[in-house]
């Protein structure tokens, strides 16, 4: 039997290598933040890349993607710098770039989208369908939040242009990227300008017999990893020439379309929501899915070389079987059965009496590896903050290591050369994964 004493001190070094974990995970994540906020702070003025999503995301998959991009601490959401532009041209420039995985344009919107039904509010403005399609929002920089309003368009000068329009949606936005009405299987570029608060361009789809002019989008994409990439440039008045918006439009490296805009980017510091409309929707026979990766946003136009290089990069590859939550119980698992072979060949040097094995000591260890590896893992996906699929290889290198440290620091046990078996099941446990 263990005396008090002995309960006391083995419950202070298990909580002392708990509060060494915790303490070294908000230090790293600290030293991380500060330099982040370091590299933002001194590359303002430069041409540089924010990732926004590194990793494959589920819509799927219930979450809150958004993203401040005013205040780098002390704000609830993620911080992300999409605020400055590198102006070539006198105006704003930037780009967003990622992939988009679809198995069924079609379904992929929401049956109940409140823009599809005609309404009339209690201000008794009636909604007309055409003017309000369908729309699922890949993100939006603004506001991801539906409005009713009533749209008024004006010139360069500021005076009407034809009737108002009845609206709902979403309205402050520079821009969103959306997949358009189900009918038309197109997608739908808006953005807030000067003169027209819902500038909307469109990726056509439209199929021909001349291959030269086939554009169909939905043929080209679903089904399968595609990259889009989008380059907005804002030229100012030059020479009696009037402002204007270049969109280029790319898909994977090839550029799909130009767009030329009258008028001038309205910019604004709000949120950057990604999937802002959940789950998509789907019929009863097609369940759609949705998967986007490697969403990046760059504070200046790229190049078509630049888009090249991107996607040369190499699609997203996605993990299939398993998720992260299983990737870190297989970790502590087969690291719990090392820390066991571990405890069993160190303690007894040779399997004569199992009957003899201290239990407490194979269930002490046991412990120490779950935690401690469990932490570990925590630990790299936080920092990393990567999709497990990116970092398996990080985890299956680092965790037994930091593992064996860490309980070598809990339980002040000698680490020998037979913990290398812990290591083994840990390898085995991610080529499980990979190979799933």
């Amino acid at each position: 039997m263990m005396t008090t004493s002995e309960w006391l001190n083995t419950v202070a070094q298990v909580g002392a290598g708990l509060v060494a974990v915790i303490v070294v995970y908000y230090v790293c994540q600290s030293i991380a933040s500060a330099d982040g906020l370091l590299f933002s702070t001194a590359s303002n003025a430069e041409r540089k890349k924010t990732t926004i999503l590194d990793g494959v995301v589920d819509a799927s998959q219930p979450k809150q993607r958004d993203y401040n991009t005013v205040l780098p601490i002390g704000s609830f959401l993620p911080y992300a710098n999409v605020r400055q532009s590198v102006n070539r041209k006198g105006g704003a420039q930037f780009t967003y770039s990622f992939w988009l995985y679809v198995d069924n344009i079609t379904w992929i919107h929401k049956n109940d989208t409140p823009c599809n039904i005609p309404t009339t509010t209690t201000e008794g403005l009636t909604f007309d369908p055409k003017h309000n399609p369908r729309l699922y929002t890949l993100f939006v920089k603004g506001d991801k939040r539906c409005y009713q309003y009533q749209l008024q368009d004006l010139d360069n000068t500021g005076n009407p242009l034809g009737s108002p329009v009845n609206r709902q949606g979403r309205y402050v936005m520079c821009p969103l990227i959306a997949l358009g009405d189900p009918s038309d299987k197109e997608i739908w570029v808006y953005f807030n300008t000067l003169g027209k608060i819902d500038q909307c361009i469109k990726l056509k789809a439209t199929p021909s017999l001349d291959s030269t002019l086939r554009r169909n989008i939905s043929t080209l994409t679903e089904k399968q990893w595609t990259m889009y990439t989008f380059t907005f440039m804002d030229y100012i008045p030059m020479g009696g020439f009037d402002s204007m918006i270049v969109i280029n439009s790319y898909i994977n490296d090839v550029p799909y379309q130009t767009d030329q805009v009258p008028g001038a980017l309205r910019c604004n510091d709000g949120e950057l929501c990604v999937l802002p409309d959940g789950a998509p929707g789907a019929n009863t026979l097609t369940a759609s899915r949705l998967l986007m990766s490697t969403f990046d946003y760059y504070n200046y136009a790229l190049s078509n070389n630049e888009v090249a290089a991107r996607f040369s990069a190499g699609k997203p590859v996605v993990l299939k079987g398993y998720h992260a939550a299983t990737i870190i119980v297989l970790s502590s698992i087969f690291f719990i059965l090392g820390s066991i072979t571990y405890a069993v060949l160190h303690r007894k040097r040779v399997l004569q009496d199992l009957r003899d094995v201290d239990v407490y000591i194979l269930a002490r260890i046991a412990f120490a590896a779950l935690v401690c590896g469990f932490l570990s893992n925590i630990l790299w996906i936080s920092l990393l903050k990567a999709h497990p699929v990116y970092v398996v290889t990080a985890l299956s290198a680092t965790t037994p290591i930091v593992t064996i440290i860490l309980a070598a620091l809990v339980l002040s046990e000698p680490v020998t050369i037979i913990h290398v078996i812990g290591i083994l099941f840990m390898a085995v446990g991610a080529f499980l994964c990979i190979k799933s």
